[in-house]
């Protein structure tokens, strides 16, 4: 089971956690082979809000630059003992989009729905920065964490950066204290 499928817990129509990953893909159809950069942030929103609410102003940052995008959810429903509310969003754009701070965009956007900035402050240690990188870039590739290799990690900036390949595709990826994830392919396309 995918780290994904793993954090989908929601009732009604209300959230109250956030996955969200943009990928930026160089021309074409989004495939392994023109993947380009991303950046995948978690939230828990510490209340709950209306989830259309939510969609309908990552929907309008989207539309704002008059960016081309596919927007996919996942929306599930558990109560298994306790109660809780999940919305993975996964954002394709194209190449470039993604540095020219739609991250932020859409953070904006989320905070006008909570009232209050979503991300948190989260204090990650080398061990889980790099457990973090490692299961962001398997999800991303549709591969097993032992499938991926580690070249490089390092501290850098507020976080960490790491260099991290499967197969022919190498990406370098940045781990910032706040818990996002953001990812730049190094490799050819191709």
């Amino acid at each position: 089971m995918s780290p994904f499928a793993a954090s989908l817990v929601c009732v009604g129509d209300y959230v109250d956690e956030l996955r969200l990953r943009i990928e930026g893909y160089e021309g074409g159809y989004p495939s392994q082979e023109t993947l380009t950069d991303g950046r995948v942030v978690s939230e828990t929103l510490g209340r709950e809000i209306e989830r259309g609410d939510l969609l309908t102003e990552i929907r309008a940052e989207l539309q704002r630059d008059r960016h081309s995008y596919h927007l996919s959810e996942r929306y599930g429903e558990t109560s298994w003992g306790a109660a809780g509310a999940g919305l993975d969003l996964v954002v394709q754009v194209g190449a470039g989009v993604v540095a020219t701070g739609l991250a932020a965009a859409i953070a904006a956007a989320v905070k006008r729905v909570l009232g209050r900035s979503p991300y948190g402050a989260h204090v990650y240690d080398s061990d889980a920065a790099l457990l973090r990188a490692r299961e962001v870039m398997a999800e991303v590739a549709a591969c097993d964490v032992d499938d991926l290799s580690v070249e490089r990690f390092e501290r850098g900036g507020p976080g960490w950066v790491s260099t991290v390949r499967f197969g022919p595709h190498v990406y370098e990826v940045e781990i910032s204290t706040d818990g996002g994830v953001t990812f730049r392919r190094t490799s050819p396309l191709g």
